[in-house]
C-alpha cells in the first residue's frame, strides 16, 4: 500500500490536465471527462438507491456510454462527491469490481439490458486500493470546485447550525489554494 503522500502526489498528476469548470457545474465537469477519455457520461438520480448494504453510486459502462447512477436523497454537495468519486475511478483506469445482486441491479437500473453492462462498479467503504485512490482523487476534485460545506447552510442561517457551521468551518483552506 502506497503511503498517502504518494498517493495524493499521484492523484494530483493524475487530474493535473482535467478543467474543472468555474463556477462548478457538476454536468460540465461531466462532460470535459467524457472528452478526456472519449467516451459520454450520462448522470441518473434514483431515489432510495442507497442503503445499509448498497451504494450512494454506481458507475456502469454500456456499449455507447458510461452511467453513474446516484442517490437523489442526499446532499448536494454529497451527490456532488459521488460523482467525482464515480469519475475518479474511471480516470484512474479501475478495473471493474461487479456488483452481483441481480434484484438490486433491476431496481436501479432497469433501463439497461444486464447482459450489455460492461463493467459495473458498486461500491461502499474504502477498503481497497482502489478505493483509496478514486475517493483521493474525488477529494483533490472537490477542492479544486470551489465548493465548501458552507454552501450546505443557507447564509442567512443564524440558528444552531449556522453557528456551528462558522465555529468548525475551516476559511483558510481555500486561502492556501488560492
Amino acid at each position: 500500500m502506497r503511503d498517502l503522500r504518494d498517493l495524493r502526489d499521484a492523484c494530483e498528476r493524475l487530474v493535473a490536465g482535467i478543467e474543472v469548470p468555474k463556477p462548478f457545474d457538476i454536468r460540465q465537469f461531466c462532460q470535459n471527462v467524457a472528452e478526456h477519455r472519449g467516451r459520454p457520461i450520462s448522470l441518473y438520480e434514483v431515489a432510495g438507491m442507497a442503503g445499509e448494504e448498497a451504494p450512494y453510486g454506481a458507475w456502469v459502462a454500456v456499449s455507447d456510454e458510461d452511467r453513474i447512477y446516484l442517490e437523489q436523497n442526499t446532499s448536494p454537495l454529497h451527490r456532488t462527491q459521488i460523482v467525482l468519486h464515480e469519475c475518479a475511478h474511471m480516470l484512474c483506469g479501475h478495473a471493474p469490481n461487479a456488483l452481483k445482486d441481480e434484484a438490486f441491479l433491476r431496481e436501479v437500473v432497469p433501463d439497461v439490458d444486464l447482459a450489455a453492462i460492461m463493467h459495473m462498479f458498486g461500491r461502499h467503504g474504502y477498503t481497497t486500493e482502489q478505493e483509496r485512490e478514486a475517493e483521493m482523487t474525488a477529494s483533490i476534485l472537490l477542492s479544486r470546485t470551489g465548493l465548501n460545506h458552507a454552501e450546505t447552510v443557507p447564509a442567512d442561517d443564524t440558528g444552531t447550525l449556522g453557528r456551528l457551521s462558522e465555529a468548525l468551518g475551516h476559511p483558510r483552506r481555500d486561502e492556501r489554494r488560492a
